[in-house]
């Protein structure tokens, strides 16, 4: 368009009436070039900080809500947009699912899940804030700045098939917090349904002295129900179908769990997430071993684990305990597996979280 007024202004030559005409037009047509390249190259810098924030926001979620959104806000904070930090507000970013086979988000508000596994952000420019885009020539027209908006959604992405079994601790010291840990083991399978392939099996198996397999190694994918039905019988020791109260046996437990992934005929990786409040410790009625047996059985089985080629992840619950604990479930890790560690026994749900998304790819999924 532009170039076809100046033809014609060439062509009606350089008369008074010509210049008071065309050059106006000209004028205001360069301007709104300048201003919408401009536009473009400032939309692209606020991309980029939504891009950045929401990655490192997903990042954040296996840490807690809170965590991710500190991180969100700090990387918009590094980065630009009109040679100024982009500010979020707090409502500009959110905390959901994402469904990657119908593509949509569902904020945490609205998913009726207690665990978020991806986060959209929205990077706001606008005179609201007093963060408006000024404009070269905006002016001529009327308009001295704009308002520009970028969002960004980042998820973690299906990861590779593996199959799992969630060893649970049910001793009586475990007696107060076992609803946590309820809730926890069905987060646990819940992110592991979500996040890795239909091959994907998974068994449950609580402990005391002795150890009691709720569910054997099952595929998720067409017994789901059965393994939620299992985790939703967790209960303290001595109640329904758990074993007697009789001491902690990690290595009871530990033993159950590579017995199901051994004589199993899978090929896909093999992992153990053990849950526990405390070291192993002898019981009269439970098996006739001291403290310091039942601790060197418990890492003769985690080296059994790590010979068949089985992680071993692992999970403390302190409650205010002292380290040891901590440390010695920490020595029973093994293969790919990591330690980890909560007094808060509504945060377990988190820390098992970030075990089942360790490893997982983060993508930007729009």
């Amino acid at each position: 368009m532009f170039a076809r007024w100046a033809q014609t202004c060439r062509k009606r030559g350089a008369t008074a009436v010509v210049v008071a005409t065309c050059i106006p037009v000209i004028l205001g047509f360069a301007a709104l070039t300048i201003d919408m390249g401009y536009l473009y190259n400032v939309k692209i810098e606020l991309q980029n900080a939504a891009d950045a924030a929401a990655l490192a926001c997903a990042s954040g979620l296996p840490e807690g809500v809170d965590e991710a959104h500190a991180r969100a806000m700090l990387f918009a904070h590094k980065n630009a947009a009109d040679k100024r930090s982009v500010a979020l507000d707090v409502n500009d970013v959110q905390a959901g699912v994402w469904d990657f086979p119908s593509i949509a988000f569902t904020s945490l508000a609205d998913s009726g899940v207690a665990i978020a596994d991806a986060c959209r952000v929205t990077a706001t420019l606008n005179s609201e804030r007093g963060s408006a885009v000024d404009l070269f020539f905006g002016g001529i027209f009327g308009k001295r700045t704009t308002d520009l908006s970028a969002s960004a959604t980042a998820a973690f992405a299906t990861g590779e098939q593996w199959d799992v079994v969630i060893v649970q601790d049910v001793t009586g010291s475990f007696k107060n917090d076992i609803d946590d840990a309820r809730l926890a083991d069905q987060a646990l399978l819940d992110c592991i349904r979500d996040h890795s392939g239909a091959e994907t099996q998974v068994a449950l198996v609580a402990f005391t002295g002795f150890p009691f397999v709720l569910s054997p190694l099952e595929n998720i994918d067409t017994s789901y129900d059965a393994i939620s039905a299992a985790v939703s019988s967790l209960d303290e020791c001595g109640s329904g179908s758990m074993p007697a109260c009789s001491g902690t046996n990690i290595a009871a437990g530990l033993t159950a769990a590579v017995d199901l992934l051994t004589s199993s005929e899978s090929e896909l990786p093999p992992a153990i997430v053990l849950v526990s409040d405390g070291e192993p410790a002898s019981s009269s009625k439970g098996p006739k071993y001291s403290t310091a047996q039942l601790k060197e059985l418990a890492l003769q089985a985690a080296d059994d684990a790590d010979s068949n080629g089985i992680s071993i992840f692992t999970l403390f619950f302190s409650d205010g305990g002292s380290n040891s604990g901590a440390e010695f479930l920490a020595s029973l890790v093994r293969g790919k597996g990591t330690a980890h560690e909560t007094p808060d026994a509504d945060a377990m749900e988190i820390e098992l979280l970030e075990i089942c998304l360790e490893g997982l790819p983060l993508t930007l999924v729009e």
